[in-house]
């Protein structure tokens, strides 16, 4: 034939094509070979790949046996390869669980020195074999993996393990190898113990400070010129000086400086009595109360209100903070380059100087301070400048400072720095890993002298630094650290020297600094950097929570099909509060043990701070007791493990949650379980207040350890909620202005509160991304390295930018009228930069106009008020409370513009002087209010005008027309008007009025015009007239006299007087000016107070903030632990503890196998082992007289269902009334619907219970994961027994297909075969499978692959019949039954008989070559003929089309199976077979048939090869009668028609001579049309249209022939098959008969063994032997033998054939 090549040189495994429709060059399926690179001949060629030579057992090295590779990478470079391990393989895929016990390891091993070196190992590692890493990569020397079971991971390989130690500890836990780095969630601490002079312990102050200041707002220095005890000289004075008889409670402190060190010495409980000014000797005699002043020297400097923080030393920058508003965050700097996340960043670090305060001070020779009406004279408050300029920044470590290194593995922190108006993040500093480890620390005292600075350590941990403050049993005050010096050769023992004398005593733990921070201390340096934008903007790690792919591109780790990010809850259970700040409450608390009640329980005493239930414990000082005198018995250590609570308190007695080991006198201190429900604010950020008028959404960020950070979660309650007298509302709240019951002096500010009223992220759920809680602790089973671990307050504020509008006094109504619109209308003047802030409206105006409109929105926040002032300015303004109404601006112009205001020509009174600046016409607001705000025009302002009645240069000034009030005209009030120079003011003779009653005097003749005659009098120039027809203001302007007749007198204005009418004169009013001016009649002039005019006091307008139209949640520096909040939620309940859930349960019952008692009725079956019931947050079992509610399974869901409805699957039983404990127990409803499903979140059941205690609705859920039970296998429905053992077949024939159908249950109901109630999903979501099949019955069994089986009825099948190398043997099939989870192997023994066509006992007779003149010899022998199977695959289709460019043809009617390797035949002749003719010796080897000549087509011929169902391969015709007599065929191996594979049944077609036409290379049926494709390398493809083609495959049974068997006993035997019966070990009644496959292959000559012929045997050639001897054809001799030997046979056998089985067995 010709030989067939493939070259693989695609080098592809393709098994998603059809293997028909493979192309050229790939491969279905290769095992331990690899294609040829060569680039010779045989390119493209398989090649055998070396073998696998174990060269390390690594369950030897870790010391379990169960371990899988799970994992590795080849690191070719290095020739290093990395491997995982795990022992452990998860069962629930869906729901994975962590497993403590569990082993897990990471090596390398180097392949040139053939050393394993174990990298990590734990079971924090938390591998599973079913999670199999693929995702392996090395970068550098960091090894990144995947497994999309845990987080992504990596490690140093050059790190983890330097010294190839056994145990490295290098990497330890979760921390250590997550790609995504510990997020440090809490923001930077600004408060701390205060120890400044006057401060007790407990007190707490602001790490905000101004040290640069010497003194106090309120304070002052001076030099000193001399003094006594108790009294001094100064001069040079700053500031102000305090007395006792000021406005204060007392004078002010006094202090002095050290003129050596310059720092500031208190003198304590001195005060300023007295200060008198000598301005003679320009110096100020001072007294002083409380003490005596220390020896002073001249030119010290004694301070007053003293700043005790002041540091003469400081080396910042004082003004760099002035102008900004700053806030601070850090992160950790990692071992391997990386950085962390941001830290929340602080509030902005901002105190205003004089905290804020507007000061006054107005004493003769100090310097005046008026910071009020500074302020609405610039229109800016010019004090508002950040006095802070050093900031002790309390950075929180996650661990002590001396573990936190090898912790997290950091090496140090950068203290980030960012201002308010800017975007940029810089780094102010960078703290190393050693200055962490230095900056505080603990240790033990040693033998320490008593009473000394002197203290002796060890053990130190951490470092010491110099400054610090020791605190410990037996430290009184607050020593710092002046000096240590280490013992040789040691960095853990020496001597302290402290500050303060101190008696301590031995054995005693002191801490130096603060362990649980880091303490940096800045100076306003600026910053050394600025971070990158990516930095900047990288709010969180973009590390998937798992990932099935990773892969390194570009030196950068990409992950692919990952789940990015948690499912945080929907909503939060919480409200919010806007109300005044808290008091500093840091809810701690401690007591003296006074009585040891029981193990977990002590009487206390000496109680300060807050000891509540669900308190923290914890020992103050754990210091060793001292050893036991003589036979006293021996103190116990104490001892209080961490995380112990108060569970009750009695009286005096608490009880604790954990034993505890304690003594009398013990010293415990008291914790609230979370820092959260700390207050401190007041303290940290003293000035900082919340933004009233606004409204604010508050909402709660979640995010895991490593920064995975959820969407910002609201509130789901909306119910008013009271606590402590304070309601409470949902997320959303208005914060309104605050109104007159708040006093000002004592307010601290107003702040959000917030109350979570339910435990927070508590649900797990694997599908649905939910992490739960995290948990650390990786020894328990609850360990949750990736749950939900800190919570942010964040919140979003839209009403942005506004303005305070610095106002000098608003005027209510009008200056000309000031009942006008009173409470509607008011008025303000604009200057400076207010006219900015409240604009006009510019966008459509004249070129002419003046009068702008305005829509400006304002809140009032302060009046100018109506008091007057007696000793302070600020009593000229008062708060004012707007409500949520705003005034508005309706209209903006110049003052003469808005009110036709005539400067020279003004109204009488004249008001318009209380308008600020109004001589320059400011731009005046008009305002329409909703309520009254500011003080009408004629408040505290005293004013009159009048017109100047006589032109002159005098210093006294003549006025008549005089309206306003002249009752209290004061020297200095100024005078103003037409002319008059500015600055003129009132002399000290002040303002004599014009006469009450004026003098009658007479027209001596009628006038019209300002010339009149009047009858004599005393009357003069400015004199006043009046009288019918004389305007008001007239007075007279010149006189001429007419003796003896009236005078001629010049008024200023017309008048109307008739003759003989009476008049009447007045002298003018006068005032008395301090120097001579010159005035001008007619000219008006107004005299005012020289005090500020009564309005213009400061106050205070707030413009209308700008909306955002940006939907931004702000974050705060509110952040908690979510483990530590839930714990307070449930334990700070003031009626009690709530219910934190159920208790602990085991749940290992709770599998599919659960099924009733077969009763009636049935008893259904609990879930778990022992009931549950309520627990607190504590563990214990709550009362059930705290009960209100008893719990109830509200609902349980499984698949997203809930299965409690129509029928609930369980129910809740008490185990006795009154318990309190419940079973969960089953119900029919589940026993129809549940077992181990292959939708595993099916087989997942959260249940979801509720429950009142103590008031507090609970409501928590568990989530309890079905178990799975082991599948079984049973041979039938009706098998019992324990079915595991082999399941026997009958015999069957190797052409036999259908072997046995096998029944098998899943694990629903276990092995229970309930008969009255039957499981009814026994048999759902099983899948069969062959596991393993061998030869059974060989001594050496070998697979094979004959049988298959349906993966869904369990029926096996013999495929191996079309193989004709099957043996009939006994095979040895293993099936597997897998359910979703598990799976059980059984063996089926397949019984497999030869079809034996022919048995006979044949004998030989004749004469041997040794014998020729003795007896004839005769030998038996026994014969069986194995027929041959058809095994090849066949196809038949009538060509429809040629396409010899793709060497393709297209077939219709089509039948049979089509693959490549099929010969394609056309044939010359067929015929049907009528029915066969009987043997005859003519035809003793060939077998005839009868065909109907009818059928016969084409030619028929002998040597045509002819096909046909149950003509054996390879057959040819012998000869060809006429067509109407029979047709012979004679096989290649001459055959009887006896022994024919199959009978032929009538109407079987017979094909004759086939024409090979091509051979296949593969076929594909697509849309019912066949097409082949063909190998013309071969074959030329030689087809037409219209050709019936016949496919079928070479395949001859090599197996078949005759099997002949000689009797190894007995030369003579005449009965060779009872013989081989016996010989078998088969009983000769009946059994299995074993024959090798294919015969022996030693050949004749051999006795008691098989030989295959291909022919009957007719003569014994070979040199002759004892078993078969060489007969002669020619024998001599009376009587004459036959010659040649005969040969006869039988088929009478015994025993009886029929009882008996043919088996091939493996030769």
């Amino acid at each position: 034939m010709a030989e067939v090549k493939n070259a693989f040189i695609r080098s592809k495994m393709n098994k998603d094509l059809d293997s028909r429709l493979i192309p050229s060059g790939e491969y279905r399926d290769a095992s331990n070979v690899q294609v040829s690179r060569s680039e010779s001949s045989d390119v493209g060629a398989l090649e055998s790949v070396l073998g696998n030579v174990r060269i390390e057992n690594f369950s030897a090295i870790t010391g379990a046996n169960d371990i899988s590779c799970i994992g590795f990478l080849t690191d070719e470079f290095n020739s290093n390869l990395y491997l995982f391990f795990t022992n452990y393989s998860e069962v629930n895929l869906e729901n994975p669980s962590y497993n403590p016990s569990s082993s897990n390891f990471i090596f390398s091993y180097n392949t040139l020195s053939d050393v394993a070196t174990l990298l990590v190992e734990g079971s924090f590692l938390n591998f599973s074999k079913t999670n199999p890493i693929y995702g392996v990569n090395l970068l550098e020397n960091l090894l990144f993996w995947t497994d999309n079971r845990n987080q992504p991971r990596k490690i140093n390989v050059s790190l983890a393990n330097k010294n190839n130690v056994s145990n490295p500890t290098y990497y330890t836990n979760e921390d250590h190898i997550s790609v995504a780095k510990y997020n440090p969630y809490a923001a930077i601490q600004t408060y701390q113990p205060s120890i400044v002079t006057g401060s007790s312990v407990g007190d707490y102050e602001s790490t905000l400070k101004d040290v640069t200041s010497l003194y106090y707002p309120n304070g002052g220095i001076g030099t000193v010129v001399s003094s006594t005890a108790t009294t001094a000289i100064i001069n040079s004075v700053k500031g102000e000086l305090v007395v006792t008889l000021d406005n204060y409670n007392t004078g002010a402190s006094v202090s002095y400086i050290d003129m050596t060190t310059g720092y500031i010495i208190d003198i304590n409980g001195i005060t300023l009595d007295t200060a008198i000014y000598d301005a003679n000797n320009s110096y100020w005699d001072i007294t002083v109360l409380g003490g005596n002043l220390p020896t002073l020297t001249a030119g010290q400097k004694l301070v007053f209100n003293s700043n005790p923080y002041y540091d003469p030393k400081y080396a910042g920058d004082p003004s760099f903070l002035e102008d900004k508003f700053v806030r601070f965050a850090y992160r950790f700097k990692f071992d391997d380059g990386e950085n962390s996340l941001f830290s929340t960043f602080t509030q902005s670090s901002f105190i205003p100087k004089q905290d804020g305060y507007f000061m006054y001070t107005d004493k003769e020779n100090l310097q005046k301070v008026d910071d009020e009406s500074n302020a609405y004279r610039s229109t800016v408050v010019s004090f508002v400048e950040n006095k802070v300029n050093k900031l002790d920044l309390r950075i929180p470590l996650p661990f002590v400072n001396y573990e936190v290194g090898q912790a997290l593995k950091i090496t140090g922190i950068d203290v980030l720095y960012k201002e308010s108006d800017g975007l940029s993040v810089k780094v102010i500093d960078t703290v190393s890993i050693d200055d962490i480890v230095n900056s505080s620390g603990v240790f033990t005292t040693g033998s320490s002298p008593q009473a000394s600075v002197a203290v002796l350590f060890t053990n130190l941990k951490g470092g010491i630094k110099i400054g610090e403050i020791v605190k410990g049993l037996g430290i009184t005050g607050y020593p710092t650290v002046v000096s240590f010096e280490y013992d040789e050769n040691s960095t853990t023992s020496g001597v302290i020297t402290l500050s303060d004398i101190q008696s301590i005593s031995t054995g005693v733990e002191l801490t130096i600094g603060d362990p649980n921070f880091l303490v940096y201390s800045y100076n306003a340096r600026k910053p050394y950097k600025t971070l990158p934008s990516n930095e900047i903007i990288r709010v969180y790690d973009k590390v998937p929570v798992r990932a099935l792919s990773q892969e390194i591109i570009s030196n950068r780790v990409v992950y692919g099909n990952f789940q990015d990010k948690h499912t945080p809850p929907p909503s939060i259970d919480y409200n919010v509060l806007v109300s005044e700040k808290s008091n500093f409450n840091l809810n701690n608390g401690s007591a003296v043990v006074s009585a040891v009640e029981s193990s977990n329980s002590v009487s206390i005493s000496s109680v300060t701070g807050v000891v509540s239930v669900g308190s923290e414990v914890a020992l103050l000082y754990n210091t060793p007791p001292p050893p036991p005198i003589g036979d006293e018995p021996s103190i116990p250590v104490p001892n209080i493990d961490s995380e112990t609570f108060i569970t009750d308190i009695t009286g005096a007695i608490i009880t604790f949650s954990k034993d505890v080991t304690l003594s009398v006198s013990d010293a415990l201190v008291f914790e609230p379980v979370s820092t959260s429900i700390n207050t401190t604010s007041s303290v940290s950020h003293p000035n900082s207040s919340l933004k009233t008028n606004r409204t604010y959404q508050v909402g709660i960020v979640l995010s895991d350890r490593y920064g995975r950070q959820s969407t910002t979660i609201l509130s789901n309650n909306s119910s008013f909620l009271e606590i402590n007298g304070n309601g409470f509302i949902g997320s959303t709240l208005f914060s309104p202005y605050i109104d007159n019951s708040v006093d000002p002096i004592d307010w601290l500010g107003n702040s959000i509160k917030l109350s979570i009223n339910k435990v927070v992220g508590t649900s797990k759920n694997y599908i649905n991304g939910e992490p739960g809680v995290y948990d650390g602790d990786s020894t328990k089973a609850s360990y949750n390295p990736l749950g939900w671990y800190s919570l942010k307050v964040v919140v979003k504020q839209n009403e942005q930018e506004y303005y305070n509008v610095y106002l000098p006094g608003i005027m209510a109504s009008y200056p000309t009228d000031t009942t006008l619109e009173l409470g509607d209308t008011s008025h303000a003047a604009l200057t400076s930069d207010n006219i900015n802030k409240v604009p006009r409206d510019l966008t459509e105006i004249g070129p002419d106009q003046k009068l702008y409109r305005s829509s400006v929105q304002l809140f009032g926040r302060v009046q100018n008020s109506s008091e007057t002032i007696t000793l302070n300015i600020g009593e000229g303004s008062m708060q004012y409370f707007p409500g949520t109404a705003t005034d508005t601006v309706t209209s903006i112009a110049a003052m003469n513009i808005l009110f036709d205001y005539n400067s020279q020509d003004p109204p009488s009174p004249n008001l318009f002087p209380q308008f600020y600046s109004f001589a320059s016409n400011p731009l005046i607001a008009k305002i329409s209010t909703n309520a009254k705000i500011g003080q009408i025009a004629t408040t505290n302002f005293f004013t009159f005008s009048g017109v100047i009645s006589l032109t002159a240069t005098l210093d006294v000034i003549r006025i008549i027309g005089i309206s306003g009030d002249t009752s209290n005209v004061q020297p200095g009030d100024n005078v103003t008007g037409p002319g008059i120079p500015e600055g003129v003011i009132v002399d000290l003779a002040g303002f004599t009025p014009e006469p009450a009653n004026g003098t009658l005097v007479g027209a001596a003749a009628a006038t019209s015009t300002n010339e009149i005659q009047l009858t004599a009098g005393s009357y003069a120039v400015g004199d006043s007239l009046s009288g019918i027809g004389i305007p008001d203001v007239t007075f007279i302007l010149d006189i001429v006299a007419n003796p003896g007749a009236p005078s001629d007198v010049t008024l200023n204005q017309f008048v109307a007087v008739a003759n003989g009418a009476q008049l009447s004169y007045k002298s003018p009013a006068t005032l008395a000016i301090t120097a001579p001016i010159s005035v001008t009649a007619g000219n008006p002039i107004t005299v005012t107070s020289f005090e500020t005019p009564g309005i213009q006091q400061l106050a205070v307008y707030e413009t209308e903030p700008v909306v955002s139209s940006l939907d931004i949640f702000w974050e705060t520096a509110t952040t908690a632990l979510i483990g530590r909040v839930n714990g307070s939620i449930l334990t700070t309940n003031s009626g009690g503890l709530a219910a934190a859930g159920i208790n602990s349960y085991n749940k290992a019952p709770f599998t599919e196998a659960l099924w009733p008692t077969q009763a009636t009725p049935p008893v259904y079956p609990a879930i778990l082992t022992a009931p549950i019931y309520l627990v607190d947050a504590f563990g214990q079992q709550i009362p059930v007289s705290q009960i209100n509610s008893p719990l109830a399974i509200a609902s349980v869901i499984s698949g997203g269902v809930n299965v409690q409805t129509p029928s609930p699957y369980f129910v809740l039983t008490e185990t006795s009334a009154g318990s309190g404990q419940y079973n969960i127990v089953t119900t029919q409803a589940y026993m129809d619907n549940v077992y181990f499903n292959a939708t595993n979140i099916l087989n997942i059941f959260t249940f979801n219970f509720t429950a009142t205690v103590n008031g507090q609705p609970a409501a928590f859920s568990e989530t309890i994961d079905l178990g799975n039970e082991t599948p079984i296998i049973l041979s039938s429905t009706s098998e019992t027994g324990d079915f595991t053992s082999t399941i026997q077949t009958p015999f069957l024939q190797t052409d036999d297909q259908e072997i046995i159908t096998l029944v098998g249950y899943n694990g629903s109901a276990g092995t229970v075969i309930d008969t009255l109630n039957p499981p009814s999903n026994r048999s759902k979501d099983l899948v069969w499978s062959i596991e393993d099949q061998v030869s059974a019955t060989s001594n050496n069994p070998t697979t094979v692959n004959y049988f298959a089986i349906d993966s869904s009825t369990g029926a096996i099948t013999n495929i191996g019949y079309q193989d004709t190398n099957m043996p009939a043997d006994n095979y040895k099939v293993t099936v597997r039954l897998a359910d979703p989870g598990l799976f059980v192997l059984r063996d089926v023994q397949v019984n497999m008989g030869l079809e034996v066509g022919q048995l006979l006992n044949k004998t030989i007779t004749g004469r041997t070559a040794q014998d020729l003149g003795a007896s004839p010899y005769t030998r038996s022998w026994f014969q069986m003929y194995i027929a041959p199977r058809d095994l090849s695959i066949k196809g038949k289709g009538t060509v429809a089309t040629v396409d010899t460019n793709t060497d393709t043809v297209t077939l219709t009617d089509t039948s049979g199976t089509f693959t490549n390797a099929q010969f394609a035949n056309v044939y010359q002749g067929s015929a049907v077979v009528t029915a066969p003719t009987p043997a005859s010796e003519e035809f003793l080897f060939q077998s005839a048939f009868n065909v109907d000549p009818g059928s016969v087509v084409g030619t028929i011929s002998g040597e045509q090869e002819v096909i046909g169902e149950g003509i054996p391969f390879n057959t040819r015709v012998f000869n060809a009668f006429p067509s109407d007599g029979p047709i012979q065929s004679l096989p290649i191996v001459s055959i009887n028609p006896t022994v024919l594979n199959t009978p032929l049944v009538v109407g079987t077609e017979l094909l004759f001579n086939p024409l090979v036409q091509g051979i296949t290379s593969g076929a594909s049926t697509v849309n019912g049309i066949t097409t082949i494709t063909f190998n013309t390398a071969v074959i030329p493809l030689t087809l037409n249209v219209g050709d019936v083609v016949y496919f079928r495959t070479f395949a001859p049974d090599y197996n078949a022939g005759y099997y002949n068997y000689f009797d190894v006993t007995n030369l003579n035997q005449t009965d060779p098959w009872n013989d081989m019966v016996s010989n078998s070990g088969t009983p000769l009644t009946g059994g299995v008969i074993q024959i090798p496959a294919g015969g022996t292959s030693t050949g004749v000559g051999v006795c008691g063994s098989w030989l295959r012929t291909t022919s009957p045997i007719t003569s014994f050639p070979g040199s002759g032997g004892n078993c078969l001897p060489r007969f002669k054809n020619q024998g001599t001799g009376t009587p004459a033998y036959p010659v040649p030997p005969v040969i006869t046979e039988t088929d009478s056998l015994s025993p009886d054939p029929s009882n008996f089985t043919f088996e091939y067995v493996d030769p």
